[in-house]
């Protein structure tokens, strides 16, 4: 079976929050000279309730934040300063644009918990910006308010203010939609009147699961010191080709064995010297001796070849025993980071990015 990869974090029921309220129209009713006072003054009592959910529910969501830093760690991108002027609200422009537009390709890079074989991603239209509001009124006043073409400087995901993120040094953090894990497994409301007070009573019950996914990407910008990521180079030392044998006849087919030897830095990690392929250039040449005719190079046909699996295929004709066939392995690898430089096997080697093999075989 082709299963997919998958990652599982679990969550608990970690809220149970109570919020009563109590009133008697009675006495309200004392207090206004009509019906439609009393009923909008009861209307904002009721209302309470939701307002003080609300205000704890606001709080949750940035505690999350605190405990993710904490216990998780965020990647952070390090701006020099808060927006407070033209230069610092453009120059966070431009960090969260870069950010954003690098969270569109799959990565472990924006994740707690850097699952390898799981790389994840969000679109901007999935993102949302957590921002103070005096940061936000810099990026707006300082940043936008110039600029003539909007569309190419504006943020382009959603925006929602907090009072604070809670961390020091923290100036904005940019997360997908997807980020906070959230759910209400009972929210509701209960009355009763009590005649013997002449008073009712609302009960707001919300209970739910609050957390955040150590999975999609999310970003801190923050003036303390950017995450710093190790880069894995691969440093090629050379390249060799080994056949199974060293003489062939006509018809023949001989596996060859294309290698690129390389060291990996950092030491330790679980990436592999790659790519073991090559591209391949198949020349012959007679037997040596003392007519003119032998010892020249001469034309192979189109049935002596190297396949796509390193295989070397010999012609069934047109060769004589003492021939010689010699075929060069040039490795495909590309150095990302440096100059292209021919590379021989046989040589002192440099950090180059195209390396080569030979290896000769004796028709029979």
């Amino acid at each position: 079976m082709h299963r997919p990869e998958a990652a599982v974090w679990f969550y608990e029921m970690n809220r149970r929050d109570q919020y009563p309220i109590s009133w008697t129209d009675d006495e309200l009713r004392q207090a206004f000279v009509d019906d439609f006072g009393l009923n909008r003054f009861v209307a904002q009592i009721m209302e309470t309730p939701r307002n003080s959910d609300n205000y704890d529910e606001m709080n949750i969501m940035l505690a999350l934040i605190r405990h993710y830093e904490q216990n998780l760690g965020f990647y952070k991108v390090k701006v020099y300063a808060p927006p407070t002027d033209t230069a610092s609200a453009r120059t966070l422009l431009k960090s969260l644009r870069a950010t954003a537009g690098r969270m569109r390709f799959p990565s472990t890079q924006y994740n707690a918990l850097n699952v390898t074989d799981i790389p994840a991603y969000a679109n901007p239209q999935n993102m949302v910006l957590l921002i103070e509001p005096e940061y936000l009124a810099s990026l707006d006043v300082d940043g936008l308010s110039a600029v003539f073409q909007l569309d190419k400087a504006d943020v382009p995901y959603r925006i929602i203010q907090v009072p604070s993120l809670g961390i020091p040094g923290a100036v904005a953090l940019l997360v997908s939609t997807d980020w906070y894990q959230v759910r209400d497994t009972l929210y509701g409301t209960t009355q009763f009147y009590n005649p013997q007070t002449l008073s009712n009573t609302l009960y707001l019950n919300h209970w739910g699961i609050y957390g955040v996914s150590p999975f999609t990407p999310c970003a801190l910008f923050t003036t303390g010191e950017g995450t710093s990521i190790k880069v894995v180079t691969q440093n090629v030392t050379g390249f060799t080709l080994t056949p199974d044998t060293g003489t062939v006849k006509a018809g023949d087919l001989v596996q060859l064995t294309p290698k690129l030897t390389a060291t990996v830095e950092p030491t330790g990690t679980a990436i592999q010297v790659a790519p073991d392929a090559a591209t391949y250039e198949v020349s012959a040449k007679h037997a040596a001796s003392g007519d003119d005719a032998h010892g020249a190079a001469f034309d192979l046909n189109v049935n002596t070849f190297v396949d796509d699996q390193a295989r070397l295929h010999v012609q069934r004709d047109g060769l004589v025993a003492g021939d010689v066939i010699t075929v060069t392995g040039t490795a495909t690898y590309v150095n990302p980071n440096g100059a292209t430089t021919e590379h021989s096997a046989t040589t002192e080697h440099s950090a180059t990015t195209e390396h080569s093999a030979t290896c000769t075989f004796t028709v029979k």
